[in-house]
């Protein structure tokens, strides 16, 4: 009795099984069926490589916020440390929790207020609406981060923090491709 139950499992599963391959044969990969085409206006033509002032200031925000978890202070990564979350960069090792260093978080914020402004002027010369908003909203959230800073408020800076992040990782999704060459290089659509 238990070998006819064990070997009628086995048989509809043994069906089943082979019914799940032979769909898997006749659709298309996951990824093309069930993505989101790209049609807006930054996907008309191939990305651009970044002009050596805009790499520049991307590496100068990189070392204050490191939002992509390279460069700056830190391992790379964004972690919960003493209570609060972390970006491995500049910034948060100046607003760091007992140990804030306000003079040097105030020269965190007017490098990233002037490399916003740049970077906003960069995309208003591509007429790129959509990039200069992102960083108008970089450039309100840099706002309350040096008023927080000035009246030494380290929540309301670290708030304003993330804030930027924010900005700087909506542009990167929306605005920066990789190029896939050795080395890994990025292009601005």
């Amino acid at each position: 009795m238990q070998k006819g139950w064990a070997l009628s499992c086995f048989l509809v599963v043994a069906v089943g099984f082979s019914a799940a391959i032979q769909g898997q044969e006749t659709q298309q990969p996951l990824t093309a069926r069930e993505r989101k085409p790209l049609e807006g206006p930054q996907f008309r033509n191939k990305p651009d490589p970044p002009p050596d002032a805009i790499r520049s200031t991307m590496k100068s925000n990189n070392e204050v916020m490191s939002v992509d978890g390279r460069g700056g202070e830190g391992n790379g990564a964004g972690t919960v440390a003493q209570g609060g979350f972390v970006l491995p960069g500049s910034l948060s090792t100046n607003l760091n929790e007992g140990t804030q260093n306000w003079d040097a978080a105030a020269k965190d914020v007017a490098t990233l207020k002037t490399n916003f402004a740049g970077i906003e002027a960069f995309f208003a010369a591509r007429k790129d609406d959509d990039a200069v908003g992102i960083a108008k909203d970089g450039a309100k959230a840099i706002l309350a981060l040096e008023q927080a800073v000035q009246k030494k408020e380290r929540v309301n800076a670290v708030k304003a923090q993330i804030a930027v992040a924010e900005s700087c990782r909506e542009c990167h999704i929306s605005h920066r491709a990789f190029i896939l060459s050795l080395p890994q290089s990025f292009g601005v659509i």
